[in-house]
């Protein structure tokens, strides 16, 4: 009775704390499911002034964001292939 309920508990007291996600670095962007480059474009740019976040700033962003991340994007001919994790390089925003 005991050794099972033993056993199932050692690894979890070995195990150490997971390190903390390194999201506060403003500089990376961490894909979830249902991300694009546009919608990306458009929380940066609405993130940074809503006032200046109309659809004129958000593709000139769009465009930065792709190019910035084309070389490490699965299918570089497909800026709209995004996976859930992959991690984007976020260029800074027009200011």
């Amino acid at each position: 009775g005991d050794e099972g309920r033993t056993a199932g508990a050692a690894p979890l007291a070995t195990d150490p704390a997971p390190p903390p996600l390194p999201e506060v670095d403003p500089g990376v962007w961490v894909v979830e499911q249902g991300d694009s480059f546009w919608s990306i474009a458009e929380q940066v740019v609405g993130a940074e002034d809503a006032a200046s976040a109309d659809e004129r700033a958000t593709r000139r962003y769009w465009r930065r964001l792709v190019e910035a991340n084309r070389a490490g994007l699965v299918d570089p001919g497909n800026p709209d292939l995004l996976l859930p994790g992959q991690r984007l390089v976020l260029p800074a925003p027009d200011t």
